[in-house]
């Protein structure tokens, strides 16, 4: 049978149609699945999957570290109504990292020429900041709507800082103040505080609830408009000798400091000392040591981008030995770096438990992280080519050049061509995907040119 041809093309077009649909059924189920199981991982927490085990923690492997267990919390006041403050641990039979006795008085340090032009000793000539508020924090003798200050030594101190609160840290405390703005009509005034700071894993269970431990840190995420606290698990219970270390997160719901949190905490069989947080798009990055007898550091990275959702999130981590302690960039502002820019980690020299005081090296490396294929995650650096680059190229054979101008085409002459500079630097940022130059910038290339060609005309001076 022969349809006429209107109705052969409806025919086609009803085809088409129930292709369509059942495409976007497909489509609408798939998504609710992705939806549904993000739910879940948000509901069930609990454990994820075994942690790497101690052997796995070698120099130069990405470890992926997942969650022991991750929840969503309750507010802040009403976790301090469920904690209840451990005892004291007997420091005689609790387990911490050994802490490394002198074999050796340390060496004077003496101050180099260049170190000695380098320092400041008088004070500059532009006007100081100006205060614009100044206040009592936590510390010694402080008071606030929790009671008394139960200040430690050394005291480790955290603060940070968002629109409307003040969060401070110090050691295993904090508190939090206001902040001049649309929520309060001065600063500080103390809101909340001082409390254990692990009130924030009140009936989380578990070391993150039940170990005091110092060096806790809190962070603002401005681009997030959240609260960060991380707190390290480094004292082993009297009980359990061989239990891990670990790393606590609490990362705000929302904007407030004293709403609800989502909390995880991490295993770590390598000691997680000095931990001092970093702020990045696609991660909260995270420094540590093994500890004061060991010239071992840890470079971690958690999952930003899911800690925000209250999802399930790994850390990864990769070991470095032989290094200072390290340092990550944290962004200040809302500006984001370009997209796909890596994390930068830097060091200073030397290696103080060795008594090596006068490394004057800064050390660099670039970590970038891949969530989806950890396989792909990288720590390059030190960056020894950049090093050979400044030595060589820049100093020694720019040195080369720069006389042998000097003596073909004589000195004042040689001198015009440092006119070029700023148009090789022009150059080199178009060709490293800057911008192409303004037009008074190609008036400028223009100028030069001009007086290159004028002044080079002519024999040798």
């Amino acid at each position: 049978m022969v349809l006429p041809r209107r109705l052969q093309t409806r025919a086609r077009l009803g085809r088409r149609s129930v292709v369509a649909a059942v495409a976007i059924a497909a489509m609408l189920l798939l998504s609710h699945g992705a939806a549904a199981q993000e739910e879940d991982e948000l509901a069930d927490g609990g454990q994820v999957s075994a942690t790497p085990d101690a052997q796995a923690w070698q120099p130069g492997r990405t470890i992926v570290n997942p969650p022991v267990k991750f929840d969503r919390s309750a507010s802040l006041p009403e976790l301090l109504g469920m904690y209840q403050i451990p005892p004291r641990p007997d420091r005689r039979h609790s387990a911490t990292a050994p802490v490394a006795e002198p074999t050796v008085a340390s060496p004077a340090v003496t101050i180099g020429a260049g170190g000695a032009a380098a320092e400041q000793t008088t004070q500059g000539t532009r006007p100081r900041p100006v205060q614009v508020a100044s206040f009592d924090g936590l510390g010694a003798g402080f008071e606030g709507p929790q009671g008394k200050a139960n200040a430690r030594n050394p005291s480790d101190n955290s603060l940070g800082v968002g629109p409307n609160a003040i969060v401070q840290v110090v050691n295993s405390r904090m508190a939090i103040f206001t902040k001049k703005g649309v929520q309060h009509p001065s600063t500080g005034q103390a809101l909340f505080g001082p409390v254990v700071t692990n009130t924030l894993f009140a009936g989380f269970g578990g070391p993150c609830e039940k170990q005091i431990s110092g060096d806790a840190v809190v962070r603002y995420d401005q681009l997030a408009d959240r609260w960060l606290f991380v707190l390290p698990i480094f004292r082993r219970p009297a009980d359990q000798p061989n239990a891990p270390y670990g790393m606590c997160y609490a990362v705000s719901t929302g904007s407030d400091p004293l709403g609800s949190y989502y909390r995880y905490e991490f295993n770590r069989p390598l000691f997680p000392d000095y931990p001092r947080p970093a702020i990045w798009p696609d991660g909260y990055y995270l420094p540590s040591s093994t500890g004061d007898t060991v010239i071992q550091k840890h470079a971690c990275a958690a999952d930003r981008r899911r800690m925000l959702r209250g999802l399930a999130a790994n850390e990864q981590c990769v070991v470095i030995d032989g290094v200072s302690f390290l340092n990550f960039a944290d962004l200040d502002g809302r500006r984001l770096p370009p997209a796909g820019m890596p994390e930068i980690v830097m060091a200073a020299g030397g290696t103080q438990l060795h008594n090596v005081f006068e490394d004057d090296g800064i050390y660099a490396w670039k970590f970038s992280v891949n969530w989806d294929d950890p396989s792909r995650t990288r720590l390059s650096g030190p960056d020894w080519l950049a090093v050979g680059y400044l030595a060589v190229a820049v100093t020694a054979v720019a040195f080369v050049l720069w006389y042998s101008s000097v003596r073909q085409l004589g000195a004042s002459r040689a001198g015009l061509l440092t006119g070029v500079a700023p148009v090789a630097a022009a150059a080199t940022g178009v060709l490293l995907g800057g911008p192409a130059p303004r037009p008074l910038v190609w008036a400028g290339i223009a100028v030069v040119a001009v007086g290159l060609a004028l002044g080079l005309t002519g024999g040798k001076d």
